[in-house]
């Protein structure tokens, strides 16, 4: 009888410590509560130069092997979402404008507002259009010509005013395909030199110094077509540059263009038109000093806001620039290599951080009317962060080396808040 008691004790003992061990392992086993996913947005709008909104544009980021596509809607505007943060770049596109980049850098802040300006091609000064029949040119030919003006270096602070050639020439007895069709009639044709920070970029390892786009695009020819190029940097003459055109999203070789006696244009011979720039071989060496970092202007935000819109811009000044290079390209230069626009105004967007409406305490007892709420004070400060800079260009033409060493001060300009908290008293019930 006692040993069945016994073995009653121990069976009650090991079930309670089963039931004591299952409950413990119970309690041990929490929910899993994920880790908020915090993501964030760029966003944007695209106008020309008259500042009219560019709709159906191609609008695309580009951040480590990551990609996103969209387009701009009648207003103008685009946005990504769910981006993580980081520099992301954004290149536009539309047929009839200039190509667009710029750079937007993603921060715990906030949102960032990305503007880009596209340049509508017929809007061009050197723009030059020429309307000519089929009948002409297959007696006499034609040809279309501009000039444009550029101020060289001359080194030491000096410049040099030149000018430059860009021309087309159609010889005789020429026949014109478009889309596969023959022209009879009228055909319209145009000339646009191009700035390099307008054109879509080349492959890493080349660099364009002259571009020009000849129209139409599509335009092929039974003969050879005479046509010159501006090169934005003085070279010998008689060099050979390869000649490059963009087609399908990328740039294809065409051949070579020819250094002339001036060393600020290139000749060369083609039997279709397009978007064509002389872009050589090149290695590009960057070297940056120590950033300063400078404030500027502060302003106080009004306390019933929850974020500021505000304006920066970079800027750039030359402490010298090698003979024979134009102040344009080597601005143009910066900005492809940095991926903004030198002098535009940008706008971003920051969130400010928050403080619950509710928080308030309760005055010494010796004041019960009193409250003291729990307030907030946020300025926008503008952060100038100024570097001495230098991009060094390894040309490589023909088996020589032509070194350009461009030396510069950047200052790229930021924005911060800075936001204190404080106790101040009100009436209860009353205004402050």
């Amino acid at each position: 009888m006692l040993s069945r008691k016994i073995g009653c004790l121990v069976l009650s003992a090991y079930i309670i410590a089963l039931c004591l061990s299952g409950c413990s392992k119970e309690e041990e086993k929490k929910p899993y509560i994920p880790e908020p996913t915090i993501t964030y947005n760029i966003s944007g709008y695209v106008v020309d130069d008259s500042a009219v909104p560019v709709s159906d544009a191609t609008v695309k980021y580009i951040f480590n092997s990551q990609t996103g596509q969209t387009t701009t809607d009648a207003n103008g505007n685009y946005r990504f979402t769910n981006l993580n943060t980081g520099i992301y770049t954004i290149d536009v596109t539309k047929a009839g404008y200039t190509f667009g980049r710029t750079k937007a850098e993603v921060t715990e802040n906030g949102a960032i507002v990305s503007d880009v300006v596209l340049s509508s091609l017929n809007a061009i000064d050197d723009r030059v259009e020429k309307v000519v029949t089929a009948d002409d040119i297959k007696t006499s030919g034609a040809e279309i010509v501009t000039d444009v003006d550029v101020n060289l270096s001359a080194g030491g602070g000096v410049t040099d005013t030149k000018t430059q050639e860009v021309s087309a020439k159609i010889p005789a007895d020429t026949e014109i395909t478009i889309n596969e069709q023959v022209v009879t009639g009228d055909i319209s044709l145009a000339v646009t030199p191009m700035e390099i920070d307008k054109i879509p970029p080349p492959p890493e390892d080349e660099l364009p110094i002259g571009a020009v786009l000849f129209e139409p695009v599509d335009a092929k020819f039974s003969n050879p077509v005479a046509i010159k190029l501006p090169v934005e940097i003085q070279l010998p003459s008689g060099l050979e540059i390869p000649l490059k055109k963009y087609e399908d999203g990328e740039w294809k070789d065409m051949g070579t263009a020819t250094i002339d006696e001036t060393g600020l244009g290139a000749d060369a011979e083609v039997t279709e038109f397009g978007q064509l720039a002389v872009q050589p071989d090149v290695s590009v060496e960057e070297e940056a000093g120590d950033p300063v970092e400078t404030l500027g202007a502060t302003t106080e935000i009004p306390s019933n806001q929850t974020s500021v819109k505000a304006q920066v811009t970079d800027t750039v000044e030359f402490t010298d620039l090698p003979a024979g290079v134009t102040e344009e390209y080597a601005l143009s230069l910066i900005e492809k290599m940095k991926g903004i626009t030198i002098g535009e105004t940008k706008n971003v967007l920051l969130e400010l951080p928050t403080v619950s409406k509710i928080a308030a305490k309760q005055a010494l007892p010796l004041s019960p009317e009193k409250i003291e709420p729990w307030i907030q004070t946020c300025m926008l400060i503008i952060v100038n962060i100024v570097t001495t800079e230098s991009i060094t260009l390894n040309i490589d033409l023909g088996g020589s080396i032509y070194t350009f060493t461009i030396h510069f001060t950047y200052t790229k300009q930021t924005v911060k808040t800075e936001c204190s908290q404080s106790w101040v008293e009100h009436d209860q019930g009353g205004s402050e």
